[in-house]
């Protein structure tokens, strides 16, 4: 009969740890993002079109009567745009900006998953070689099957844009 397993203090238990992501495609590209940061998805609607608004600034959307700003991640990312299909989908996501926490939408053309991914599976993205890029937004690479999902930081690569689509008021447009 085998010893019954004694606590030792001395040693730990190691824990497979995971993060969670929504994975969405976003032109030829699959995107992730950690799900803590949205906050819901919508089906295609409506958007208002703002004027003098940012190039990367769709519009807003009303949901549940707030105007939430919608950007386009492609734009930000420098992906070619593909036409919208039926699988259109504006990702409702929350940007930390200073002491707050701003809702914007952003654009998605089909979303996927969410999926478990193991942190030591998570593979880091190459940050030399080729030209001048920020990598600083890609948070890994992760391989699902035979694709590659790029694991993206949205507060990088919106940083404080929740504050510059505040209206102007100098701008007349509120």
């Amino acid at each position: 009969m085998a010893p019954d397993k004694q606590y030792n203090p001395g040693t730990e238990v190691e824990e497979d740890v995971f993060s969670t992501y929504l994975t969405f495609d976003v032109g030829e590209q699959t995107l992730g993002v950690e799900v803590r940061h949205v906050q819901e998805i919508l089906d295609m609607r409506r958007i208002t079109r703002l004027p003098n608004a940012p190039a990367d600034v769709q519009g807003v959307v009303d949901v549940r009567d707030a105007s939430i700003p919608v950007l386009d991640l492609k734009s930000r990312l420098g992906i070619p745009s593909i036409e919208s299909g039926p699988d259109a989908r504006i990702v409702v996501v929350e940007i930390a900006t200073g002491d707050r926490r701003k809702p914007l939408g952003i654009l998605a053309d089909r979303v996927r998953n969410v999926d478990r991914i193991p942190v030591a599976e998570i593979q880091p993205c190459p940050s030399t070689g080729v030209g001048h890029w920020n990598s600083s937004i890609l948070q890994g690479l992760s391989r699902r099957g035979s694709e590659l999902v790029v694991l993206i930081r949205l507060d990088r690569i919106f940083g404080d844009a929740a504050d510059e689509l505040e209206p102007d008021e100098a701008a007349g447009l509120f």
